[in-house]
């Protein structure tokens, strides 16, 4: 992976799990407004934690706390059981466990199978929202790998190119990972006109728009 992509990977991953509400809300506002709960868990772990554990889904919630608590010191323990949560937990919190067992499983070193983990999740669930991070997460993993493959990277242009339309609630990641991926497949002019929409789009978080900025300077694709 070339520096700049793993730069880009790098500051967007970062954006996605950051222990920062605020930024969040400033990030996305209203589209949080339907499943702000979720999205806090699976960036921070803690925000929000105590209340949503007085949810009527009580037993669950236990069991994802339990869980969680096993995510620094066995990360492998801890996603056997968000994996098994997943699997028979109730609605939104069986999509949550599936996105903490695929991060478990990342940390685990097991990144097929957090691969794997995210891809489930993008195909299972109804909710776009979910199933967007799922495959925005997928897309990540798959850009951390040393080499990606060509047939690898049209796969991950393909199914992130529906993420960046106008009425998606993720377009300003989903636009900086297809950015990423065009440099990996070596389409700078894609990559530039990406980087380019973002950096201009006066409604992109400020943060997007000066890494796109900066990525478009360090290349020369600017002056392309």
């Amino acid at each position: 992976m070339n520096s700049l992509t793993d730069t880009l990977i790098r500051e967007v991953d970062e954006d996605l799990r950051r222990d920062r509400l605020a930024r969040l809300w400033k990030k996305y506002g209203s589209l949080l407004v339907g499943g702000i709960i979720l999205l806090v868990l699976v960036v921070a772990g803690a925000e929000g934690w105590r209340s949503y554990q007085r949810s009527t889904h009580a037993d669950a919630s236990r069991r994802l706390a339990e869980a969680a608590r096993l995510v620094a010191t066995d990360p492998s323990a801890a996603a056997h059981a968000f994996t098994a949560l997943a699997e028979d937990g109730p609605g939104d919190i069986a999509v949550l466990a599936r996105l903490r067992a695929a991060d478990a499983l990342a940390r685990a070193g097991d990144g097929a199978g957090a691969r794997d983990a995210y891809q489930k999740l993008a195909t299972t669930t109804s909710d776009p929202l979910y199933a967007s991070l799922g495959t925005l997460f997928r897309a990540m993993l798959a850009l951390e790998q040393p080499q990606a493959n060509l047939a690898a990277l049209e796969t991950l242009s393909a199914e992130l190119a529906p993420l960046t339309a106008t009425d998606q609630p993720w377009r300003y990641t989903a636009q900086e990972l297809l950015a990423a991926v065009s440099l990996e497949r070596g389409d700078h002019a894609k990559a530039k006109e990406l980087l380019e929409a973002l950096r201009n789009d006066p409604q992109a978080p400020s943060e997007a728009r000066a890494r796109a900025g900066q990525v478009l300077t360090q290349s020369g694709m600017e002056n392309r």
